[in-house]
């Protein structure tokens, strides 16, 4: 629809989905000029004193006259384009009757990596930063596109089209990783010709409308598959990442402008869980929303620290809606590219018993150090002491000295002897049994003259 002052207004769309600010409308509208989009809005068929200060707005932001008659009659076509628009299609909310579901019981899973990733939902790789996220990331890359094993050991069902969009390496870097891949299959370049693209300059900001249809043209225009973006925070842009409706919003938006592709991103887990030598699980993702936004996970963690040797000893916890669940642990020579994944579940089962056993020797300690306290400060003294006096002279919680006392008595190192109060009152003490024996002693070197 051309106007005089020049505009065009290209047909509402629906269905492209977006977060933030600008996000509130069905319809998609684009303000050209000259050919150029100038600027796109999201209309809904609202009241005219709204759509005349929107159509102001972006009138004066393109430096043109805003002319009331000009305004006018833009306001117009947007809003009989937008009416005609609702009075297509309409998402009604009514759903299937519920005995329709059983034809989806037998329904084969479309797997990019045989019962690890399926198609059609959101992909989310975690893991703290320098442990071999983009590394795997480009594995799978050259897997998807070769049918190839991933990572030595996961079946690739068939063939995919693949674009991957990295923002922590350049075209260098990203072409070592490729080739080590490449190597270590038998492979050389040729294999990825039309099917692997890679963008290591631009990235997109996910909730833009305009990077959306400049990724769906792309995916379009290569027949892409799958495709990969890494990592997830640089394409946030202004997002509370701690608001699960805008981080939610931002990836699932994404993922249905980027479709029919499949859609893998990776995200760094939070420091804490990157310090620790275990398994990370959903709750270790930085920020909200995305666990409940992607349908498949896989989470890396380090079962050793990294000795910058290039050998990384990894685990893995993985899952998805489609019922697939698991720990692996994988060896990964860096050098090399070789990959040894075995189960993680044995692993586990050794770390929890580690972990138990580290915490009662740290118990252990702490009691020793409140026998040797107790000892130390009942060292020469003559008479017995109340349990109060010892507890405050221990250096340890009166929980660990009462623990403490009882095995001592138990193991005859201290002895329980009546003494007397200041106020003259018979009570029960604690002594060293080596002071009785003592006492004892000289007692008996004494009768002796």
């Amino acid at each position: 629809m051309s106007h005089k002052n020049g505009i065009t207004i290209a047909p509402p769309r629906r269905g492209i989905a977006v977060s933030g600010s600008n996000a509130i409308g069905k319809y998609l509208v684009e303000f050209q000029h000259a050919g150029t989009t100038l600027y796109q809005e999201r209309f809904d068929v609202f009241s005219n004193d709204e759509s005349e200060r929107a159509i102001r707005r972006y009138l004066e932001r393109a430096g043109l006259q805003a002319e009331k008659k000009a305004i006018q009659q833009l306001q117009h076509e947007i809003q009989k384009s937008c009416i005609q628009a609702e009075n297509g299609p309409k998402v009604t909310f009514a759903g299937i009757d519920a005995s329709e579901l059983a034809g989806y019981v037998g329904q084969e899973t479309d797997w990019l990596v045989e019962y690890i990733f399926s198609a059609d939902q959101p992909t989310i790789f975690g893991a703290a930063s320098k442990a071999t996220k983009t590394t795997q990331l480009i594995d799978l890359a050259v897997s998807l596109t070769t049918e190839t094993k991933w990572l030595g050991e996961f079946w690739i069902p068939r063939r995919r089209k693949t674009l991957l969009i990295t923002g922590e390496s350049n075209y260098r870097a990203t072409s070592k990783r490729i080739d080590r891949a490449l190597s270590a299959r038998s492979l050389d370049w040729s294999a990825l010709a039309g099917s692997l693209r890679v963008e290591a300059v631009d990235f997109p900001t996910l909730p833009s409308i305009s990077d959306q249809l400049r990724i769906a043209e792309t995916i379009d225009k290569y027949k892409i598959e799958v495709l990969i973006v890494d990592p997830l925070y640089r394409g946030l842009g202004t997002l509370d990442t701690n608001r699960m409706a805008e981080m939610g919003s931002a990836v699932v938006g994404f993922a249905k402008a980027v479709e029919p592709a499949s859609l893998i991103i990776s995200h760094h887990t939070i420091k804490s869980a990157a310090r620790e030598l275990t398994t990370p699980c959903l709750e270790d993702l930085s920020g909200a929303g995305l666990a409940e936004s992607c349908g498949n996970w896989w989470l890396i963690g380090r079962n050793e620290p990294y000795q910058f040797n290039r050998i990384h000893d990894l685990a893995i916890n993985f899952g998805g809606r489609d019922e697939q669940s698991g720990i692996k642990r994988i060896v990964f020579d860096e050098a090399t590219w070789q990959w040894e994944v075995s189960s993680g579940h044995d692993l586990k089962e050794q770390r929890e018993s580690e972990r138990e056993t580290r915490k009662q020797q740290a118990k252990d300690t702490k009691l020793n150090e409140a026998k040797a306290g107790i000892k130390h400060a009942l060292k020469n003294i003559k008479t017995a002491q109340p349990k109060q006096w010892i507890e405050c002279r221990s250096g340890a919680a009166t929980h660990i000295t009462r623990t403490a006392i009882a095995d001592l008595l138990n193991d005859g190192t201290l002895t329980e002897m009546k003494y007397e109060s200041t106020q003259g009152r018979i009570l029960i003490g604690l002594i060293l049994t080596s002071e009785i024996e003592a006492r004892q002693t000289r007692q008996d070197s004494s009768n002796c003259f």
